[in-house]
């Protein structure tokens, strides 16, 4: 990739050239204010700063420095103030994860603690990690940022195609599933040596051993109908005929018009929770235990329940209120209520960890209202959608999720499920 910005060097001694035009070097005796004013970065060792932090154009912030900003005990460095007016002035603004930052010190200061929480091998590691969930997508813009991205800190002075190699070789080990990769090979990063898991069972072998569970025995069709042709193609999740799974889903709980319903909430997603979200989960999961408590689960089981959330920080939040709910103060994951004629047993989870499991109804919180982030993994929207027996109540603010370019799922999602305002 072509670097288009001006970087400068500043050094003890400049015993060599570089032979790129982007790339300048000086000394800390022979560098004046004009030719830093050029650069778009200006490196410095941390040993000399203080002997050219008064050449430094006012525009230039400093970042991984203690000397520039200052501490509870010292001032911050003349240069540091003058940069500050300098902002005011020429407004910028910086932005991470939803907030945005004006002023030059927060800024600054948000960076630097960056640098010191991360290392370079977690920034590659969650990014393969990210890179292998959406593995099935195809021309999906946020995976191809995400390869150009891990191609990017590769460093230079190393031999490319063996650090690409050791990153093959820890995707194929650390993320890959071995049912998926017996059935059709790894997608995505491999490695060179071809193997049964690297590239699957041939079309003879697989045939003997794979049965395609076509017929779904849990959702309400209305539950079934969006994921069975948003993820399968209409080849699988197909409704059970005999018995009629729409006739053993029945029930008396009317309030929603639809099995699958999106209840509208503009709220705001702050850290990762969303608090506006959390009032309305609790006042519809309110709403149906009434309801529970007077009337028999179809099945003559107990009543089951499942608060749902993408986000452990709005997982913490909902747990909050339904301690309270149900006067369990150390309640972690399982709630009861038993003071109706049936018992209603309550389950909050994130979506990841109620894989597999199931419920009468699902209320899911969407959290997000400023980024899609993790959320556009296939596998995890198609678990968070599908583990509703009768309703399943999507909480969200509609308008983001519908307008939002950077997952087709969950844009599908928002487009083809029933919306409600949060009140009836």
């Amino acid at each position: 990739m072509k670097n288009n910005k001006l970087l400068f060097f500043i050094v003890d001694k400049a015993i060599y050239k570089i032979d790129d035009e982007n790339i300048q070097i000086g000394t800390f005796k022979g560098i004046n204010r004009l030719e830093l004013t050029a650069a778009d970065i200006i490196f410095i060792e941390e040993t000399h700063f203080n002997e050219v932090v008064d050449k430094l154009p006012e525009r230039h912030a400093v970042l991984r420095s203690k000397n520039w900003t200052g501490s509870e005990q010292e001032q911050a460095s003349e240069h540091a103030f003058r940069h500050n007016f300098y902002q005011k002035t020429h407004r910028f603004f910086y932005k991470e994860k939803g907030r945005e930052f004006s002023d030059s010190f927060e800024i600054t200061g948000q960076i630097n603690r960056y640098f010191s929480e991360k290392n370079w091998a977690e920034e590659v590691a969650w990014r393969i990690d990210r890179e292998h969930q959406l593995r099935l997508k195809e021309k999906n813009k946020t995976k191809e940022k995400l390869t150009t991205a891990i191609e990017e800190f590769i460093p230079k002075s190393l031999e490319r195609e063996k650090v690409e190699d050791a990153f093959n070789s820890v995707a194929v080990m650390a993320f890959s599933s071995i049912l998926e990769s017996l059935v059709q090979g790894i997608k995505g990063r491999t490695v060179k040596k071809e193997s049964t898991i690297t590239e699957g069972f041939n079309p003879a072998d697989i045939g003997k051993r794979k049965t395609t569970l076509v017929y779904q025995h849990r959702m309400h069709p209305d539950i079934s109908r969006f994921p069975r042709k948003q993820f399968y193609n209409e080849k699988a999740l197909l409704d059970l005929a005999v018995p009629s799974i729409t006739d053993s889903r029945q029930w008396g709980y009317n309030y929603y018009q639809n099995r699958c319903v999106w209840v509208d909430v503009n709220g705001e997603m702050v850290r990762n929770y969303n608090e506006e979200e959390v009032k309305v989960l609790i006042e519809h999961l309110k709403r149906f235990i009434e309801y529970a408590k007077k009337t028999e689960q179809p099945e003559k089981k107990d009543w089951s329940v499942a608060c749902l959330a993408f986000y452990r920080g709005q997982e913490t939040k909902i747990r909050e209120r339904l301690q309270s709910l149900t006067s369990n103060e150390n309640g972690i994951s399982n709630f009861t209520v038993k003071d109706g004629a049936y018992k209603i047993n309550i389950k909050l989870h994130t979506v990841d960890k109620f894989q597999g499991h199931e419920a009468d109804i699902v209320f899911l919180s969407m959290v997000q209202t400023s980024r899609v982030g993790f959320m556009d993994n296939p596998n995890r929207l198609n678990v968070a959608i599908t583990r509703a027996k009768f309703q399943l109540v999507i909480i969200g603010c509609h308008k983001y999720f519908l307008e939002q370019y950077q997952s087709d799922d969950l844009q599908n999602l928002a487009k083809n499920t029933h919306k409600i305002e949060r009140y009836k």
